[in-house]
């Protein structure tokens, strides 16, 4: 053979299974560098929701304390709380929508850009709860006459007002609650000091006279009973989980199937909650000064 035919031989391209199997890796490559970058995304957004949902639980500690309580949920999606007249007052048009984005200063969506949902106590639909102090649901009252509890009384010697249980406090020496007590309480609004629960009542075992929240951890055991509120991004699969509960897996449609139950989940289609005890909202009206603890 001669040199140039030699040479010719060389330079002759690649074969048929050479650039099959370079193909191959280029896709495999290209495969992981893709599926590294998604993964890393969402990461980012994972991190990004989760600061997201302490803002959100600043932004609502700001709007108790400013309002001296908590807002109703957005029915008709512009942001806004939506209440409706009762009896001479504003009360919750629903126990259950949005989240009231606008109203709190905060973005309308969540990082896989769905809206938040925002469940509050079960008696703010009603007059005679939102504004009776020894209703947790006070926490939503806005408007309208304080209504007269039925077992508010009057420990003398405590200066301290109870729902019930006065007298075993009390040693036996309560006085009923009067009017003129009423209207004493009324300048701090509905929610006081001596609203309950103080975190006894469960909100899923039958036992729920408040009809506060009751959250559960992955494993069914309780977390918190006496929650006045809950915030829920569905995460990644949020989407397909507003679009059909049933399309959620089992322990994520403990927090869309519309009940009392909230559930936190793990993994990559995890849940991401706030919520505020009855506990904690009271707190944060002492730390305002908007009531006594003496």
């Amino acid at each position: 053979m001669s040199v140039t035919g030699s040479l010719y031989f060389k330079e002759q391209g690649f074969s048929l299974i050479e650039v099959m199997l370079a193909l191959l890796l280029v896709s495999i490559l290209t495969t992981g560098i893709l599926s590294v970058r998604s993964a890393v995304r969402e990461l980012d957004k994972s991190g990004s929701q989760a600061n997201m949902m302490a803002q959100i639980h600043q932004a609502m500690m700001v709007y108790l304390k400013v309002n001296r309580h908590f807002p109703c949920p957005d029915t008709d999606g512009n942001g806004e709380e939506n209440r409706k007249h009762s009896k001479g007052t504003e009360v919750c048009r629903s126990r259950q929508g949005f989240l009231p984005t606008k109203d709190l200063s905060l973005p309308k969506w969540d990082a896989w850009s769905s809206r938040y949902l925002y469940r509050v106590n079960a008696r703010t639909e009603r007059a005679r709860y939102v504004n009776n102090p020894c209703q947790s649901a006070s926490a939503f009252g806005q408007s309208g006459g304080m209504v007269m509890p039925k077992k508010l009384a009057y420990c003398p010697s405590a200066n301290q007002y109870y729902c019930k249980g006065c007298d075993a406090a009390c040693g036996g020496n309560c006085r009923p609650a009067s009017s003129a007590d009423l209207q004493a309480l009324v300048t701090h609004g509905y929610f006081q000091l001596f609203s309950p629960p103080i975190g006894v009542d469960k909100a899923g075992d039958g036992v729920n006279s408040h009809k506060n929240i009751w959250l559960k951890d992955s494993g069914g055991q309780e977390v918190a009973n006496a929650i006045l509120y809950m915030v829920v991004s569905f995460g990644h699969n949020g989407l397909q989980t507003w679009q059909a509960c049933t399309n959620a897996s089992l322990s994520e449609q403990e927090n869309c199937n519309g009940d009392e139950v909230f559930r936190q989940t793990q993994g990559k289609n995890r849940d991401y909650l706030d919520y505020m005890t009855v506990l904690e909202a009271k707190k944060a009206l002492l730390d305002a000064g908007v009531f006594s603890d003496e």
